[in-house]
């Protein structure tokens, strides 16, 4: 049998003591009513594409918060975006970002980590894809995104909820906390949207701890369609017809990372 195989077994063997009417019980649906949502497969392009739109700006500027190598400068640009970068000084390999063939140092703006470098209400948008769990000063990043953003501008990204400890990562948010982060610095959260959830991300990271050759696991298969057990969540609430939102608030008790959109108010 494969891993996969074993594993989906293991959740219609669950299934069986499952109640006929699953209940979220977290309260997510009441503390985020309205927020909870779902956008369509392709994340990171259907995010950009949202925010360009939503903007209705020729050409805007949008800052990458966590560049790195600027993986995300091309999906910007083709969105209508222009793209400027910005990082931690102490990145982990800040020289890779100078020398990397995407882009110009020009475009790079390299940072200490707390007053971002840019001017009142200067900014069209910024742009946190997987980079928020690395900050040292969450409630200051906020509040700097915030001051920088101009009236109506936009903060979209992904961020992590259940993740294992990675690449010096300081915090996990979840859902809840984030909005009430954005909130308080003065942005609106308009949409928060579960990813892959949790359990097959860490099932993932399980079975390297295990010594399973990295060959060997079947990542693809494990996360398809937003994980295994995501699946089989929205099969039983399927099938005992509670509504989109009731799933939402229980993807998002347990999602492994969200995406977020919040305006500048």
């Amino acid at each position: 049998m494969t891993v996969v195989g074993a594993i989906e077994t293991l959740i219609e063997s669950l299934l069986e003591y499952t109640q006929d009417s699953p209940r979220s019980g977290s309260g997510l649906d009441r503390d985020l009513k309205g927020i909870l949502k779902r956008w369509p497969p392709g994340a990171d392009k259907y995010a950009a594409t949202l925010a360009y739109e939503r903007l209705g700006l020729d050409r805007p500027t949008i800052i990458d918060f966590g560049c790195g190598k600027g993986h995300h400068q091309k999906l910007l640009e083709e969105a209508g975006f222009e793209w400027k970068g910005l990082d931690y000084s102490d990145s982990l390999d800040p020289d890779a970002m100078w020398r990397s063939a995407n882009h110009s140092g020009s475009k790079i703006t390299l940072y200490s980590g707390k007053a971002i470098p840019y001017a009142d209400a200067s900014v069209d948008a910024f742009w946190s894809w997987q980079s928020l769990e690395h900050v040292h000063f969450p409630e200051t990043t906020f509040k700097e995104f915030a001051r920088c953003l101009r009236r109506g501008g936009i903060l979209v990204g992904s961020v992590p909820f259940f993740v294992p400890y990675h690449a010096q990562s300081t915090v996990n948010y979840s859902p809840y906390g984030f909005y009430v982060l954005a909130e308080n610095a003065g942005m609106t959260v308009t949409d928060i949207v579960p990813g892959d959830d949790g359990l097959s991300i860490l099932l993932v990271r399980y079975l390297r701890l295990l010594g399973v050759p990295e060959e060997a696991i079947p990542r693809r298969e494990i996360l398809n369609q937003g994980g295994l057990f995501m699946k089989a969540l929205a099969k039983k609430y399927e099938s005992v017809g509670l509504s989109e939102d009731n799933l939402n608030s229980a993807l998002a008790q347990f999602c492994g990372h969200f995406r977020f959109f919040a305006v500048k108010r």
